[in-house]
């Protein structure tokens, strides 16, 4: 690829060009290539991108990364470890309460909390969506009830902080939500009535195979 900078012309010869359409699904096929090498034998592995989180033993964390950053000279990774029972990774901060694992919203220390202003000059949909947002990252980051209630309480602060009238954002929370449970209670029903189906096709293939 040729790209014009301020002092000439140049050839990207390596990686993919940054802001580029295809470059994350790109980047996200190539490096799944590398993942049952990176996972080896640890019993949790999730990855976002380049950002991967696993169980290793302590004793075997340096030597684990050193092999994986042998796997290809354009791979560089760090490593960050539990601290106190506590782990981020992404929006969310993993505690580890000897063995049980759970989630709840992160935000990083430089988040300054700034987001569309009410008063801004954009259509009304757009400072909802903000809220929808919201809702969302945090439903999907929190294991508990009681994580999800503390995230949403301090989405809540940054909304007031940016003029969001309190009404405004409880009904869009409460409109997400219930919504957002809905589907939950949908998508489980569909899970019982497709495991009835199975059990009942199981019953009839039984049935069959007995009376022939």
């Amino acid at each position: 690829m040729i790209f014009n900078c301020h002092d000439g012309f140049y050839k990207q010869i390596d990686g993919l060009a940054m802001g580029s359409a295809p470059a994350p699904h790109l980047a996200n096929g190539w490096l799944s290539s590398y993942d049952k090498t990176i996972k080896g034998n640890s019993s949790l592995y999730t990855r976002y991108m380049d950002d991967i989180v696993c169980i290793s033993k302590i004793n075997k964390v340096d030597s684990k990364l050193a092999e994986i950053n042998k796997i290809h000279p354009s791979l560089s990774f760090t490593v960050e470890r539990e601290k106190e029972g506590q782990l981020t990774f992404l929006d969310m901060i993993l505690y580890n309460n000897n063995g049980q694992l759970s989630s709840g919203w992160y935000r990083k220390p430089t988040d300054t909390g700034l987001t569309l202003n009410f008063h801004s000059l954009a259509p009304l949909r757009y400072e909802m969506s903000v809220v929808i947002g919201f809702v969302h990252r945090i439903y999907r980051a929190c294991s508990t009830w009681q994580y999800f209630h503390q995230g949403l309480e301090e989405a809540k602060q940054i909304l007031v902080n940016n003029q969001y009238p309190l009404d405004f954002i409880e009904n869009i929370f409460n409109l997400t939500l219930n919504k957002l449970l809905n589907v939950g209670l949908q998508q489980n029903n569909e899970n019982e009535n497709d495991a009835v189906d199975e059990e009942r096709n199981t019953i009839n293939e039984s049935s069959l195979d007995h009376d022939t």
